[in-house]
């Protein structure tokens, strides 16, 4: 028996300049840029001293070496570092700029993997991200956000062609489940116990919100949320992970309290929605309807364990407050609106990074943010992003395709999760939200291949 060539990877060929195609050219130029202006941020931000200079060094130097001899080792790194996000640009955008320019030079980056209305909208965003620095009030600043905007997507695409099989996916999940499980076992105990080592550094927000190895509550609370539902669907129809239940069910438990006790409303409501629309996908299609029922049951033991911890810590009347209306949303409400004037005046935005020089308050929605920064036509291509990506995560969850053995239905409720998230918090530059939206590319391609396959075709 053959195997197909679609899951067969492109041998590894020699590079040479004249064999590049001016697309990967392009690519490697973005990650150049990106690189550039990290390097001067993490400069600026830690002001190395000749030691670290050389340690930095060679670690560049293991990387590099790592990501040719050992490529999916590379790639378990980079994603096993995700959520180690104290500065922008992270720790993993170092070893995922490194493994993507290595397979750009060795023939392994796939641009083919991408659904071409996507591929188009994506292109036409970053576009538009150039354009818009005629009116950047500061350049520097607008060179590094367009620099990461430039890496999410080139990460995207590249995900989109890596994640081809079932081994891959795996590794995926395995990596993001263990630093998503250590993250939220380290906020939730450097929150809860007032002498926790370094305890200052894994809490923000007036040392009341867990944080783990993020900057922001807002982005540690929704980092958790697609690794759970996934776990959750991994539970129900076993594939890559092949748990058991009640080991599954626990993972889950603790990735919900790190969730809670991040006090993100919007993660709160993440979570939810991305397990009801993947829940219910997984009753449309009538199989394993029994376990999926077990499953519930389970979840509602593990929600009043959950709802006892929040008890006995003392945060239950917190959580209430947090629950209502704050103070400080009308500041955001005011920024958005600030965000509709601006386009107004800018049809084609003020440019990447910019919106902090027109108003004092962030916008606090990606919809906004594109708008402001890059104009009506941005958001057009921003909500084309969003929406094709859903309706191929649809499709996907509907014909039951895997993304290299990730469930589909998960996928689908994380990206419904994270497209509410965006209304409330800008996600542009959310890793985990690039990270979904690859996934799900590459389960459209590689399902509908294996579909005329099957047939024949």
């Amino acid at each position: 028996m053959t195997t197909s060539p679609i899951l067969q990877e492109r041998a590894p060929s020699a590079w040479q300049p004249s064999r590049m195609s001016r697309l990967a050219a392009v690519m490697l130029g973005g990650i150049a840029l990106f690189v550039a202006t990290a390097t001067v941020k993490v400069l600026d931000y830690i002001a190395p001293s000749l030691p670290l200079a050389i340690a930095g060094g060679m670690g560049l130097l293991f990387l590099v070496a790592l990501s040719v001899a050992r490529y999916e080792t590379a790639v378990f790194l980079g994603f096993l570092l995700s959520g180690v996000v104290k500065i922008e640009p992270a720790p993993p955008d170092g070893v995922f700029a490194i493994v993507m320019a290595i397979a750009i030079v060795t023939g392994r980056f796939r641009v083919d993997r991408v659904p071409a209305p996507v591929a188009f909208a994506l292109t036409g965003l970053v576009i538009l991200n150039v354009l818009s620095f005629a009116a950047a009030y500061s350049i520097g600043v607008g060179f590094l956000f367009a620099s990461i905007t430039f890496y999410v997507v080139i990460f995207a695409v590249w995900l989109a062609g890596y994640a081809d099989r079932d081994k891959r996916g795996r590794q995926i999940v395995i990596a993001w489940l263990w630093i998503a499980i250590f993250s939220a076992l380290l906020g939730t105990l450097a929150l809860e116990l007032p002498s926790f080592p370094f305890r200052d550094e894994f809490i923000g927000d007036g040392a009341s919100r867990a944080s783990a190895l993020f900057k922001d509550p807002n982005v540690y609370g929704p980092f958790l949320v697609p690794v759970a539902v996934i776990v959750l669907e991994e539970i129900i129809n076993p594939h890559i992970l092949r748990m058991r239940a009640v080991t599954g069910l626990l993972i889950v438990g603790v990735l919900v309290v790190g969730l809670i006790f991040s006090f993100s409303r919007a993660s709160w409501a993440n979570m939810l929605l991305s397990t009801a629309v993947m829940l219910f996908v997984l009753l449309l299609r009538r199989r394993n309807t029994g376990r999926l029922f077990a499953v519930v049951g389970g979840l509602g033991v593990v929600g009043m364990i959950i709802m006892a911890v929040v008890v006995f810590s003392g945060n239950a009347d917190f959580i209430g407050q947090r629950a209502q209306l704050q103070g400080y949303d009308t500041e955001r409400f005011g920024a958005q609106r600030a965000g509709l004037e601006i386009a107004e005046q800018y049809p084609l935005g003020v440019g990447p990074g910019q919106f902090q020089f027109h108003h004092p308050i962030e916008t606090h929605s990606t919809y906004v943010r594109t708008l402001a920064e890059q104009g009506p036509l941005g958001l057009v291509f921003w909500l084309a992003i969003c929406l094709t990506t859903l309706f191929f995560a649809v499709g996907n969850a509907l014909a039951g395709r895997r993304s290299g053995g990730i469930g589909s239905a998960a996928l689908l409720g994380a990206w419904c999760g994270l497209l509410f998230n965006s209304a409330v918090v800008d996600t542009l530059h959310w890793r985990h939200l690039w990270v979904v939206a690859g996934l799900i590319w590459a389960g459209t391609l590689t399902g509908r291949r294996d579909e005329r396959a099957a047939r024949g075709g």
